[in-house]
């Protein structure tokens, strides 16, 4: 895997995120008579509370839970690194609180139904008995695929569940993941096009107007070459490479919210 690669794109994609959770004094372009310095903008104030152990709850669907490939997940991958890179004297306790065939809004094409929003499963009241201090979402993939349905209420179906984990788990930190591209038809039917054209730019817009930090799953995929050894033969699901490069930016984001 090529770090440099990973952190350069974090950087590059984390830097528009992270500016709405900077100080929002404003700066005075006028300065005292006679003074010709330029006044520097206040430093932001970390976004996730500084401790000395974490508890991550990785929320979302098959491409959280692992699919048929559980051990494989990305958030084992995430234990590791964290097992392996991490700060000095802090630990990190990860829970993979993915489920399959869920989504946001319960549409998700052959299975439309709205009980099987996730914020309506066993697995998220699993998550807030964890009380996590950074939750990690990954959603969307399935909505798309029933996204005649689930258009009109994906975008307040999403803050309502953030609005949900802010209730039962006060104080926790959040990170939102874009969805990760397909290459191509799967016989799940879910749509690439849809992902990338509709479903991210409005989790992009959630992150913004809730003033989240982002990681723009997509956008890391993109760039890496080739495609298709971050996705499995299925077309959807991350591959061993593909769950190791996710836990690889998430957890460097991490680190650089601290």
């Amino acid at each position: 895997m090529n770090k440099t690669l990973t952190k350069l794109l974090f950087s590059t994609l984390f830097a528009l995120s992270l500016a709405s959770c900077a100080s929002k004094e404003p700066v005075s372009s006028v300065q005292p008579s006679g003074d010709t310095s330029i006044e520097e903008p206040p430093a932001p104030e970390p976004y996730i509370p500084e401790k000395d152990s974490y508890k991550v709850a990785c929320v979302g669907d098959s491409l959280t839970a692992g699919h048929y490939w559980a051990n494989e997940a990305y958030p084992v991958y995430l234990q590791n690194y964290f097992n392996e890179n991490g700060i000095s004297g802090i630990s990190f306790d990860v829970k993979n609180c993915g489920v399959n065939g869920i989504s946001i809004t319960g549409y998700g094409g052959s299975w439309d139904d709205p009980a099987k929003k996730y914020v309506l499963q066993d697995v998220y009241q699993q998550a807030v008995t964890y009380q996590p201090d950074i939750i990690c979402i990954l959603l969307g993939t399935n909505d798309a695929t029933g996204w005649k349905n689930a258009e009109a209420g994906f975008k307040d179906g999403y803050k309502a569940l953030l609005d949900s984990f802010r209730q039962d788990v006060p104080g926790a930190s959040f990170v939102i993941m874009t969805p990760p591209p397909t290459t191509g038809s799967n016989q799940f039917n879910i749509p690439g096009d849809v992902i990338v054209e509709t479903v991210d730019p409005i989790i992009r817009d959630i992150a913004e107007e809730e003033e989240l930090a982002l990681v723009d799953t997509e956008q890391v995929f993109e760039n890496y070459e080739p495609l298709g050894d971050l996705i499995r033969s299925d077309k959807v699901h991350l591959s061993v490479k593909g769950a190791e490069l996710m836990a690889e930016t998430l957890a460097n984001g991490i680190f650089d919210l601290m």
